[in-house]
């Protein structure tokens, strides 16, 4: 609208009063329909009009246009004589258009009759203190959310002591609320007085902002079951501040706590790690020494000083061969540059390297160690590590058993061609007994057909019956000299199991017989042929049973029983007789092996008949084994032969 509109009908003008034309605060006159009749200089001032150009337009023209029904109604209620005034805070324009917060008190004059003659408005412009006052409610509602939202634990006090408030990282940190605090004190905490923080906290409290060392804090020992925490004790380090107001006093203290526990349990943990790294370091028994990635030694440890006989310094990697003599496995010099270490600063990793060190005592001790380039996390060398111990006595031991292991083959070798000789000479006498005996046999049965007297007759039977047992011996020693030289034959075919065995049977019968001891034997019907040499497996029986009878006791039992299962001809002899004892039991196929082997056993023989017995059964793709009780308990033999395929 425009605001200089001809004052048509407008009465006279009002002047103000010079009293209030020099006022400090903005002050209009207007008449009772709500025109401008004077202003003074603060109104025209602040406002940027002149006195023509707003006399005689309405008041709420220059309103707000939300503002204007409210102030319609107000003003009405002034001029019908309802109210003597009014004080409202309303939003002006001014000539730039700017807007502007204004407190407004408006006043109803009245003549000397009381007849209402117009209105007179004090306008007091609150802008920049609205301003202030948002700012200031923005910066406390900023403060309020800094103190609640931050991470750090807040608490803060009155400068009596007492907490008035904390923030939600500080109740998480102790597991507690304000209202649990109850009548609590910091300044008489006796944690704090016990572990000498209280001089720290008081700073605070006079005035001055002070930094608390770290302490480990327990509620639970000030403030009894009132943290939820399971174990409440924290560490932590803080730091104290007074808030002052303008004229300095303190009208409030911020404790802020950091909560350091993890950091201070694993720094615990990696100086614990540091100090049982150093015992490792000094108490191994192995030689660890440690070069920086300039190839200075820095850590030599005592077994490294015990091995090259001299105490650690810090020596650079050109001086280490001179200082501890270093030498090749050849005995001559060894360059830093070919060590282990050193090739392991350069980024190599060395195994079982082997060098010799001549000690200042005048020994050389040969060493041998491993080494391993030290990197930082970002993958650059820091260094190297190696780690050694002394080979000497190792590698002496070694060459000694080295010349032992030599003389032992030699000495086998010797036993080895002893024993062939024992075999060649137990084969040659064999033979050479053989031919002798079988005259004497020969003979002698030709003498028992001559008729000769009862007296000739029984020397005869005791020189045929000791011929006999001779030519049997003999025959036990070429087979087993045959076993040795691998010259024994068998002359296969198909084989009747059930008439070897009968034939085993009539053989033994006659030895049997003079010890009154009964042959048992237990044949299965419809026993299959086995391919095998027939005479060789009678010899296997023969042997079995004779064995059985010479070990039984006169009057006792022999029996041989024959079965088969699915791929085998199964044989089991049986006695109860001297048994074998345990000690004895897994070496009874062995050659010359006897239970009794002094000059005056009781039963004669060379301990050869089950050696025979396991190699024949063996050629024929079979196996035999021995079960005995016991010493006197009687033994069992079972032999297991392939059926034909």
């Amino acid at each position: 609208m425009d605001h200089r509109t001809p004052n048509v009908g407008l009465r006279p003008a009002v002047s103000l009063p010079p009293l209030l034309q020099f006022a400090p605060v903005a002050i209009a006159s207007i008449d009772l329909d709500g025109r401008v009749l004077d202003a003074n200089r603060m109104l025209l001032a602040t406002s940027g009009y002149t006195l023509q150009e707003i006399r005689g337009v309405p008041f709420m023209a220059f309103l707000d246009p939300d503002e204007n029904r409210v102030a319609g109604v107000a003003f009405e209620s002034l001029v019908s004589g309802a109210r003597d005034s009014y004080q409202i805070e309303r939003r002006y324009r001014t000539r730039s258009g700017e807007t502007r917060d204004v407190d407004v008190s408006v006043s109803l004059v009245r003549d000397g009759a009381g007849t209402p003659q117009m209105c007179l408005a004090v306008l007091q412009d609150v802008t920049e203190h609205k301003q202030t006052e948002a700012a200031l409610s923005q910066s406390e509602a900023r403060y309020r959310a800094l103190v609640e939202q931050a991470p750090l634990s807040i608490q803060i006090l009155s400068p009596d002591g007492r907490t008035l408030q904390v923030n939600a990282a500080w109740e998480r940190l102790w597991g507690a609320t304000l209202e649990q605090l109850g009548d609590y004190n910091l300044l008489t905490d006796p944690q704090l007085i016990e572990r000498g923080l209280m001089p720290y906290i008081r700073r605070g409290f006079e005035g001055h902002a002070a930094r608390v060392p770290a302490s480990l804090y327990d509620p639970d020992q000030t403030l009894p079951r009132v943290s939820r925490h399971e174990d409440p004790k924290r560490w932590v380090r803080a730091v104290i501040y007074p808030l002052k107001d303008g004229r300095g006093k303190v009208w409030e203290v911020v404790l802020i706590h950091e909560d350091i526990t993890e950091q201070v349990r694993a720094d615990e943990q990696r100086r614990e790690a540091t100090e049982l790294l150093q015992l490792v370091v000094q108490q191994s028994g192995e030689a660890i020494i440690v070069a920086d990635a300039r190839g200075v030694l820095r850590i030599f440890n005592p077994e490294a000083e015990r091995l090259y006989g001299l105490p650690g310094a810090p020596t650079p990697a050109e001086d280490w061969p001179t200082r501890y003599r270093l030498l090749r496995l050849d005995g001559t010099p060894l360059p830093y540059d070919e060590t282990a270490l050193y090739r392991a600063v350069t980024g190599e990793v060395v195994r079982e390297a082997r060098w010799l060190v001549h000690r200042p005592d005048g020994s050389v001790r040969t060493l041998v160690g491993s080494s391993t380039p030290l990197r930082r996390p970002d993958g650059s060398l820091a260094g190297a590590v190696l780690i050694a111990h002394d080979d000497t006595d190792r590698l002496a031991a070694e060459q000694e058993r080295e010349a032992l292991l030599v003389q032992a083959q030699a000495a086998h070798r010797d036993v080895e061609t002893a024993s062939r000789m024992k075999d060649e000479f137990l084969a040659t006498l064999s033979h050479e007994l053989r031919t002798p005996l079988n005259a004497i046999l020969g003979w002698t049965r030709i003498l028992r057909t001559q008729g000769y007297d009862a007296e000739t007759q029984r020397a005869l039977d005791v020189i045929e019956r000791n011929a006999a047992a001779q030519a049997r011996l003999i025959d036990d020693l070429l087979d087993v000299s045959r076993i040795i030289t691998g010259k024994i034959l068998l002359q296969t075919g198909t084989v009747d199991i059930a008439r070897v065995v009968a034939s085993a049977l009539e053989t033994i019968k006659p030895a049997a017989d003079a010890k009154a001891i009964r042959l048992e034997s237990s044949v299965a019907a419809g026993l299959p042929t086995i391919n095998g040499d027939a005479q060789r497996l009678q010899q296997v029986f023969w042997n079995l049973l004779s064995n059985a009878v010479k070990f039984s006791e006169a009057g006792g039992v022999v029996s041989l029983a024959i079965d088969r299962d699915e791929r085998h001809i199964v044989a089991v002899v049986s006695d109860m007789g001297a048994g074998i004892v345990p000690s004895i039991l897994p070496f009874v196929f062995d050659r010359f092996m006897q239970g009794d082997s002094s000059s005056t056993r009781a039963h004669s023989g060379l301990g050869l008949g089950l050696a025979i017995v396991r190699h024949l059964v063996e050629l024929h793709g079979g196996t035999v084994s021995a079960e005995s009780a016991g010493e006197g308990r009687g033994s069992t033999f079972r032999v297991s032969l392939p059926l034909i395929a």
